[in-house]
């Protein structure tokens, strides 16, 4: 397809003072529906795929979605990092995350008579008779320690991540409760081991009702509000990314979102994203429109490219136009349906 000049450019040179730069610029956040990042933190902040493989796996969108923004980082510009931050679709159980641990598993073995005393969903449970003699691992101990907490809360889970032990309540929304462990008042007290009480610097997090789009990009901005660029990776309706548009516009962000929604590229449609998003006036917003669907997160490149951009030197502004997406395949369209897209 060959494209006009006329379309390409047009050249208007202004002055002005040095904007002040902004705390953030660089970063762009993802927002994704895995359960793997804990409830209290919520975030993930990714220098490389290091950083992402260390929790994600290449199955996941989020980890599939960062392998495409960082095959753009090596291009050229300061290093930009990522942002992972989890969004909560459904209701949420309580959360208490041990800090690493330190026992061996011979000293979880030669206990036959453990114990746990903490409260969950508003009881205090003395949780006893935890005998861990024949656990294999410490993925088994955690498993003997889930089957007696089940006895009196049923659906509370215990898990090992090979580093630290994490507790979840049996229920989830609002009501779900769960506190630091305390000394337990008979048998062996696993707390020291598992380092699951306060002084021992893990963390506690209490359930949340399933939040609405909105609802999560607010409080993920307000845990962590140095993000400037940011996208949805879980495959987000045509009313999602209008309240992320929303979202962007009023706080100042950039949304960056790929749409292969074949409307797009037709000039009789007014339903499409592209369309809509072209009435709300909001620039704000960048889009990738990809034909043949080959890859949905498209834009993160597009914007992994903006982020690496070092606006505090000379010469290194830079557009968009003509700039490889790496790793993203070639969408073909024609002249005309480019003319209907530069349209809307």
């Amino acid at each position: 397809m060959s494209i006009p000049e006329a379309s390409i450019v047009q050249v208007t040179l202004s002055t002005e003072q040095q904007a002040t730069s902004q705390e953030g610029f660089g970063l762009t956040c993802l927002f994704g529906t895995s359960t793997k990042l804990p409830v209290a933190e919520r975030f993930l902040l990714a220098s490389s795929m290091s950083d992402v493989s260390a929790i994600f796996a290449p199955a996941d969108a989020e980890y599939q979605a960062a392998q495409v923004y960082f095959a753009q980082i090596g291009n050229g510009g300061p290093a930009a990092k990522l942002m992972i931050a989890r969004m909560f679709q459904a209701a949420v159980a309580a959360q208490l995350i041990g800090a690493p641990i330190t026992a061996t598993l011979a000293q979880f073995t030669a206990i036959n008579s453990g114990s746990i005393s903490l409260t969950i969903d508003g009881t205090v449970e003395n949780i006893a008779g935890i005998n861990l003699t024949g656990a294999a691992n410490l993925n088994a101990v955690a498993a003997a320690i889930q089957t007696a907490l089940q006895v009196a809360k049923p659906n509370s889970t215990c898990t090992f991540d090979g580093e630290e032990f994490t507790i979840n309540s049996g229920t989830t929304g609002a009501a779900s409760t769960i506190t630091f462990a305390t000394a337990a008042p008979a048998g062996t007290d696993l707390a020291p081991l598992m380092l699951i009480r306060q002084a021992d610097g893990g963390s506690v997090a209490q359930g949340s009702a399933a939040e609405t789009l909105a609802q999560s990009l607010a409080a993920v901005f307000a845990l962590y509000p140095n993000f400037y660029q940011f996208s949805l990776v879980y495959g987000p309706s045509d009313a999602d990314i209008e309240a992320a548009a929303a979202f962007a516009l009023a706080n100042s962000l950039v949304f960056g979102y790929t749409s292969s929604e074949p409307g797009c590229s037709l000039q009789s449609s007014t339903t499409d994203i592209a369309y809509i998003m072209s009435q709300a006036t909001n620039k704000r917003v960048i889009g990738v429109f990809d034909k043949q669907a080959l890859n949905p997160f498209a834009i993160l490149s597009a914007l992994a490219y903006a982020a690496t951009i070092d606006f505090t030197g000379s010469d290194t502004a830079a557009t968009l136009m003509f700039k490889q997406l790496p790793g993203i395949s070639v969408s073909n369209i024609s002249t005309t349906e480019k003319t209907v897209l530069d349209g809307k």
